[in-house]
């Protein structure tokens, strides 16, 4: 008969049989890769210098409006699916805010970038288009439109702004163009970073002079600025609208629905002037399924803008 086993080597025969069990036991299932908008997001590593700060917070439908407080209205508009957003830091304590939406489809996202960039700033290579403004920049490719903010005013904000921007776009697959009614609008004298991209009220009245087109309840509209510059254009400065319907009879019914409102006057070759709700003079055209309205200036400046369209069509 055996010794009898002491409390020390039960202890060890435990400890050994533990462990080569852990050793056998398959390993902890690795997380899900990231899907959606957070996959954009760059990781740990991938953008030298910058390394995320925190996890990726993500919102989809109506709770966009627990994430920004004052401009969920518009991306719903257009067609807003979900948002990812992260938050790195780089070289001295640098920070940076990444944000990326994901829209129904490119026309919705090129839209959102088109009103939120504005005016300002300044073209950047990154995505299919980008708006460096300071400390922000704003990129469209495809579906996604993106923006990363800089917390910090350091020198190496704009670089990282930038860095993660092509990484962001990177990711992305698609390329798709700009919409088909925002290519038509004419070239010639067409002020830089006026164009926009309208697909309700909400987007009309954050541009410049956008409530004019408010009443003619279109569902889709170009819109760029033309003159009040050197060159070949209006010599004072004139908004040009394209309206698009879903065929010539919308089209018309909405023409006329405009001609029959007060200040509205149709002349003889089927144009319509009219007093916009910010009081400047309008004139609009009625062409297919489109009208083109031109609002601001003087009233030969808006019918050679408007001659051109129907000239460059």
């Amino acid at each position: 008969m055996g010794r009898p086993v002491t409390g020390a080597a039960a202890a060890w025969a435990t400890a050994l049989l533990l462990a080569a069990a852990a050793c056998s036991a398959p390993p902890p299932p690795s997380p899900p890769p990231a899907a959606g908008a957070a996959r954009l997001l760059p990781g740990a590593g991938a953008v030298p210098g910058w390394e995320p700060a925190d996890e990726i917070q993500r919102f989809s439908g109506d709770d966009l409006f627990l994430f920004i407080d004052g401009g969920a209205d518009l991306f719903l508009e257009y067609g807003f699916r979900e948002v990812a957003a992260r938050a790195y830091r780089g070289p001295g304590g640098a920070a940076i805010n990444a944000e990326i939406y994901e829209m129904a489809d490119p026309a919705a996202a090129f839209g959102v970038y088109s009103v939120r960039c504005g005016d300002a700033g300044d073209d950047a290579a990154v995505g299919s288009a980008a708006r460096l403004a300071d400390y922000y920049l704003t990129v469209w490719q495809d579906r996604y439109v993106a923006t990363f903010t800089g917390l910090s005013e350091t020198p190496a904000v704009q670089d990282g702004l930038v860095a993660i921007g092509r990484a962001v776009a990177g990711g992305i697959v698609g390329r798709a163009p700009t919409p088909a009614l925002v290519a038509a609008l004419p070239a010639v004298g067409k002020r830089p970073h006026s164009v926009r991209y309208v697909r309700g009220p909400v987007a009309a009245a954050n541009i410049p002079l956008g409530e004019a087109v408010v009443p003619w309840q279109a569902p889709e509209t170009a819109a760029a600025r033309y003159g009040g510059t050197d060159g070949p254009a209006p010599v004072t400065a004139v908004t040009l609208f394209l309206l698009a319907y879903p065929d010539a009879a919308a089209a018309e019914g909405a023409f006329r629905r405009m001609a029959a409102g007060p200040d509205a006057v149709m002349d003889a070759t089927g144009s319509l002037t009219f007093m916009s709700p910010q009081k400047q003079p309008g004139r609009a055209e009625h062409r297919g399924r489109h009208v083109a309205v031109a609002v601001g200036g003087d009233a030969a400046g808006r019918e050679e803008l408007l001659g051109r369209v129907n000239s460059e069509r």
